[in-house]
């Protein structure tokens, strides 16, 4: 049988990204989100979630914007700002300053009243060799479901009895946002649990001032929403699932 996650990373990056995601969703093909918890609008935009059929997890966010921590506990991972860096250095105390900076993020997660059905990050820091370790660890301790990106990503997972899906697909993305690429994917699933990333959102002016990736976020969205796609899953007796149903399905 072939299972499909679609996953729609940076909920909670703006309003106007929210409000994409919710659509992909409620009127298109996204079963699962990833938000982001340490970006403005947090409570006001995971209230919106209520009303739809969608699992919700946390997009670890070690890259941008405003840490929960005081900068001071974690001065290798931002600027003099106080803010984050992209590219931070790896050093000796890095796991214990990441630690701190997940475990605020997961508890503020918590305190709005949810538990997440699964991680994955911004930049898909938790997925560089230096530092995968600590969110091993993290999804071990917390058991939490994670996406895995890559071959030897996917296999430590599996070894670690750390739920993942089978196959991850990141190419649906920048020049690749086309309906015919999408329709490829699809046609060419493998038996087993596929997680498909995405970025759906509306773009706006106070979006292209926080990322690079913008307009296309809207390509996404009417790809998603398209009856086609829809139908051509149903064709192909592929099963929309959410990360909340991974466990039962393997």
């Amino acid at each position: 049988m072939k299972y499909l996650i679609i996953n729609a990373d940076d909920y909670n990056l703006t309003d106007n990204v929210s409000r994409g995601i919710i659509d992909a969703c409620n009127k298109g093909i996204v079963t699962s989100t990833t938000i982001m918890v340490n970006t403005e609008g947090f409570e006001k935009n995971l209230k919106f979630l209520s009303d739809y059929p969608i699992s919700v997890g946390i997009h670890f966010n070690l890259t941008y914007g405003t840490p929960l921590c005081n900068p001071g506990d974690i001065p290798n991972l931002v600027g003099e700002d106080g803010k984050f860096i992209r590219n931070f250095q790896i050093i000796t105390d890095i796991e214990k300053q990441i630690l701190l900076e997940i475990e605020l993020q997961y508890n503020r997660f918590l305190e709005a009243g949810l538990k997440p059905s699964h991680f994955d990050s911004h930049h898909h820091i938790h997925a560089r060799p230096e530092l995968k370790n600590i969110f091993f660890d993290f999804a071990l301790n917390k058991n939490l479901s994670m996406r895995s990106r890559g071959l030897a990503h996917k296999h430590e997972c599996k070894e670690k009895n750390i739920r993942t899906a089978d196959f991850f697909c990141e190419d649906f993305y920048g020049k690749n946002v086309t309906l015919a690429y999408l329709e490829n994917i699809l046609k060419n699933l493998k038996e087993g649990i596929t997680e498909i990333m995405c970025h759906p959102g509306y773009s706006d002016n106070f979006l292209k001032k926080r990322s690079s990736y913008t307009d296309n976020r809207e390509k996404e969205l009417e790809i998603l929403t398209e009856p086609k796609i829809l139908k051509l899953i149903e064709e192909l007796d592929i099963k929309l699932i959410s990360y909340r149903e991974l466990k039962s399905e393997k």
